[in-house]
């Protein structure tokens, strides 16, 4: 349930969030009332559970609240960044008596009644990254944002809280609350119910009709009364005789890593369990058959989505197993789906009657996708796109490695599956164990019927088809569900000119009924979804299988053309058309992209960003000046991007500084300044109390060797110029006049120029040898446990290849990572193989990525695959793999991995084409929707370099 915040005061809403906070947190929350708060609402001292058990909070944390008065529009996020910067700020100043008498956070929590949107790079992330530079100034160990949908899945969990706010009281709550007394009443024989008339509760269901005609969309089914097919177990063949539909099942080697992980879970109060696998690998039988040995009498939550899932939290606490399918693509998190901080309630014991098991299923390319960290974005230096990174935190709760199912069985369980076979005389286990192009799941789970569909029917039914594999390219681009008409018109694009011509009357229906035809065992290529009514159309989706199987088969061939012209005229989705531009875009289709873009640009703010892309690439300053008009932040920062490429530069102060743009969207243009060598412009900057113009101006006078200049500047105080100017006598060779610099401001600097300079000091004693120098403040760091010094003196230690210093350094105390780390670099250069495998045994997390670079560069390539098999949710091992057969030349082994779909051997294979100059096949990866092609593709075009070259081109 949404609840509508704003209906309350900005006292009610402080009110409502410390009660929910002493829920979250606990009952030793100290509450703070009117008046001077020192910018808390309430604060907490100690351990708590929060964000999670993997990495609970353990110190002073500050709740505050940020209230705002019928907050909407894109204003809210300006607001709340001026909010929060407002108050950060206010902690930094030591005048305020916040800072003077009061206790600085160690966490801090900032809840609002705004809703931030879930776009990937804005609304929660842009407020998230704001929070996250300036905690890292005030030294918070972590902080959390508490916006209007967090705070509504809190009311979801802790109705009780809700139930004290009259007004987030809806109509329907009261519908559901007078039918409970009248049901009551009716059980009971009261009268009560002869009083309340027909019309009387038709009134009361009118008020609250959205909410009483809310379709109930989760169930509990007991694990022992479910069915193995409603949890996603794919039917097989149809049996001969009296044989079950489902055979028995064949142990699998895994079952008993899989029933320990859910047990731990069971009896350590809750907890997640991840478990990876193709489509039709066993992987969801294997949980099925592990639930019912390990988890009798629990019920399985079965919801359609994530809002059932909160749904059904908050009207049943009993201990459940919550059954999260993200197969094929991801639902439950998916953006904008379930939290990091949902599931850490709903496993913490605190507040329910029993455990919860939260179980997440997934397709191993998904679950990489997500681990994957996002990309920099190089202009504009806004939050990266980061659209994983809820799905990240979630999966980050599980305290156990995820648990992959291979899609290939081994002898151990093909001989039992023989075994099997022979005592049941069940043909469909020996047909399964002959086949040898699928695997033993997959032969059972139908995938040789549907393929041979779509494969056999390009000769017999080129209709159905050019149906299919419209299906399987629409799919790739994101369309989930296919209507009738999209199908019909994308399946003309996959016709030759002559079966285009040829086709006969009714050629789209028999398409369709040749793509949705059952088949042996009930599995089609394309499967019906139900319509809200009997009758109606709810359209089709693809079979999972052939959805990857097709991925796989067509991940390097280009969607045709004229497809995404039946897209812009078909999809009516706003969100699914931003996401159809953005992948035009990706591919370098501009043609294609620009009509895509125009339609979103408003409701989307990275298609904002794109088009501003591309109209700056032609030179369009009146078009940039139309959308600014609009109020479109990103046309701004490209007028001014345009104006300083040309050399107009004498309205550039009057512009500069509109808060359309960011503060770091300010500091990149001044960049630009900063490379053109536009000393004079960055001087207006700084003069008019534009920080950017003091920043650059301070790096081109040290870039010049202005000596007199910086020491000018630092004269006066100014302790960047004093940094800059140490860093000058570095390159001049003057080490003991840079010393005495970076001496002064560790002593009288600052802000973060003390420790700045420490860490300039450090390594400049580190790099000119003086080895005493640096252990001995090392030595005094120590005792006031601050490393920075330590860690330089590990370098240096490394770089002079001092391997029994090092290893003493290292034994002193073995908890500190960035040294561990250089001393396993050093173990791998001096190729001391056993000693650095002793050393990632005890130190995996330090050592293990080091001992693989060794194995590649002794060419252990099959200790390598095999480490890369044993854990296949790790990328390390398998990049160390990857780099060594680049090394050796080895193309055709990447290429051959990478058409099998291994994401970490596109991502090379792109790298190995890039380092030999073979641009154009990259475009045509790129074109065909090549993830790693695409991120390179988007890399080039966005350097500065990149940009400024293309608009000289525009304007000779």
């Amino acid at each position: 349930m949404d609840d509508n915040l704003s209906r309350l005061g900005e006292r009610q809403f402080e009110d409502l969030c410390r009660a929910l906070a002493i829920h979250v947190l606990g009952a030793g929350l100290l509450v703070f009332g009117d008046g001077p708060d020192g910018g808390r609402e309430a604060t907490f001292d100690g351990p708590v559970t929060y964000p999670g058990s993997m990495q609970p909070w353990n110190g002073y944390v500050v709740l505050q609240a940020k209230y705002r008065r019928k907050g909407v529009g894109n204003n809210d996020i300006r607001w709340l960044s001026d909010q929060v910067k407002h108050e950060f700020k206010t902690w930094f100043a030591p005048a305020r008596q916040r800072s003077r008498a009061g206790r600085r956070p160690e966490y801090l929590i900032v809840t609002t009644n705004v809703r931030l949107s879930s776009v990937p790079g804005y609304g929660k992330d842009k407020i998230r990254e704001l929070m996250d530079g300036y905690a890292r100034q005030l030294g918070l160990k972590d902080f959390a944002l508490w916006d209007g949908d967090q705070l509504s899945a809190y009311l979801n969990v802790y109705p009780n809280v809700r139930a004290s706010f009259s007004h987030l009281i809806t109509p329907g709550d009261v519908l559901a609350k007078v039918l409970d007394v009248v049901g009551q009443a009716s059980d009971s024989g009261s009268p009560l119910i002869t009083r309340a008339t027909g019309n009387d509760l038709a009134a009361v269901a009118g008020a609250g009709s959205a909410a009483a005609s809310r379709r109930r969309t989760w169930r509990l089914v007991p694990v022992e009364s479910c069915s193995a097919f409603e949890l996603g177990v794919h039917p097989t063949l149809e049996p001969a005789g009296e044989l079950p539909r489902l055979p028995r099942y064949i142990a699998r080697d895994h079952d008993s890593t899989l029933c320990a992980q859910l047990r731990r879970a069971a009896e350590h109060g809750g907890g997640s369990v991840v478990v990876l696998g193709d489509s039709s690998t066993g992987k969801s039988r294997s949980l099925y058959e592990a639930c019912r040995h390990v988890l009798a009498g629990w019920p399985i939550l079965l919801a359609e989505d994530s809002d059932g899932i909160r749904q059904a939290r908050a009207e049943s606490s009993q201990r459940m197993v919550m059954w999260l399918d993200d197969t094929p693509s991801p639902r439950f998190l998916a953006p904008g789906g379930l939290t990091a901080s949902d599931i850490a309630v709903w496993t913490s014991n605190e507040s329910t009657d029993g455990p919860t098991i939260v179980i997440h299923v997934l397709w191993p390319a998904v679950y990489q996708e997500i681990a994957a960290a996002p990309t920099a974005c190089i202009i504009e230096s806004r939050p990266v796109p980061d659209p994983w990174r809820t799905a990240r935190e979630c999966l980050g709760l599980a305290k156990e490695p995820a648990l992959s199912v291979s899609d290939r069985i081994t002898s151990a369980e093909r001989q039992r599956a023989s075994a099997l076979a022979a005592e049941t005389g069940d043909a469909r286990l020996h047909a399964a164990l002959d086949d040898g192009h699928f695997g033993f799941a997959q032969h059972l789970a139908g995938a040789p019927q549907v393929i041979d569909r779509w494969k056999l029917g390009q000769g017999s039914q080129p209709y159905g088809a050019a149906v299919i594999t419209a299906a399987v390219d629409l799919t790739r681009l994101g369309v989930q569900v296919l209507s009738r008409e999209l199908l019909a018109a994308a399946m003309a694009t996959y016709l030759t000119d002559e079966q285009f011509a040829e086709a006969p009357p009714g050629a789209v229906d028999s398409a369709l009924q040749y793509a949705t035809a059952k088949l042996r065992g009930g599995v089609r290529a394309l499967h019906p979804r139900r319509g809200s009514q009997l009758g109606e159309d709810g359209g089709f989706v693809l079979n999972d299988y052939l959805q990857q199987r097709g991925e796989l088969e067509r991940h390097y061939v280009p969607v045709p053309t004229a497809l995404w012209e039946v897209l812009e005229l078909q999809v009516t989705d706003m969100e699914l058309l931003s996401s159809l531009a953005l992948a035009a875009d990706d591919r370098g289709l501009t043609e294609q992209a620009l009509p895509l873009l125009l339609r979103t640009y408003m409701i989307d703010e990275e298609c904002s960003w794109r088009l501003t892309y591309l109209f700056m690439l032609q030179g369009r300053e009146d078009r940039l000046r139309e959308l600014s008009g609009e109020g479109v932040g990103a046309a701004l920062w490209g007028i001014v991007w345009l104006m300083i490429s040309r050399g107009r530069l004498e309205n550039l102060i009057q512009q500069w500084g509109d808060e359309a743009v960011s503060q770091d969207g300010w500091y990149n243009l001044a960049e630009m300044l900063y490379r053109r060598g536009d000393e004079a412009t960055l001087r207006k900057l700084m003069d008019t109390g534009h920080g950017e113009g003091r920043f650059y101006l301070v790096w081109l006078l040290k870039d010049q060797h202005r000596e007199v200049d910086l020491e000018s500047m630092a004269d006066a105080g100014g302790q960047d110029a004093q940094m800059k100017l140490a860093k000058l006598y570095e390159e001049q060779g003057r080490i003991d006049e840079a010393i005495g610099e970076y001496d002064d401001l560790i002593g009288n600097g600052d802000g973060d120029f003390p420790d700045e300079a420490a860490r300039s000091l450090a390594g400049l004693l580190a790099r000119t040898g003086r080895r005493e120098e640096l252990k001995e403040w090392m030595v005094q760091a120590d005792a006031e446990s601050y490393r920075i010094p330590r860690m330089h003196y590990a370098q240096l230690l490394w770089s002079e290849q001092r391997v029994d210093d090092l290893r003493d350094l290292v034994k002193a105390d073995d908890s500190r990572f960035p040294e561990l780390v250089r001393f396993a670099r050093l173990l791998s250069h001096l190729g001391l193989v056993d000693e650095l495998r002793e050393l990632a045994e005890k130190h995996p997390s330090a050592a293990r990525g080091e001992l693989h670079r060794a194995f590649a560069a002794a060419g252990a390539e099959q200790e390598l695959r095999a480490l890369s098999r044993e854990n296949k949710s790790a990328s390390d091992t398998h990049r160390h793999l990857l780099e060594m057969l680049a090394r050796q030349g080895r193309e055709a082994d990447i290429r051959q991995m990478a058409h099998a779909g291994d994401r970490e051997a596109r991502q090379m294979l792109v790298e190995v084409l890039a380092r030999e100059g073979r641009s154009a096949e990259i475009k045509a990866m790129a074109a065909a929707g090549d993830p790693a092609a695409c991120r390179h593709r988007q890399n080039q075009f966005q350097r500065p370099e990149t940009l400024l070259g293309s608009f000289s081109i525009k304007n000779t």
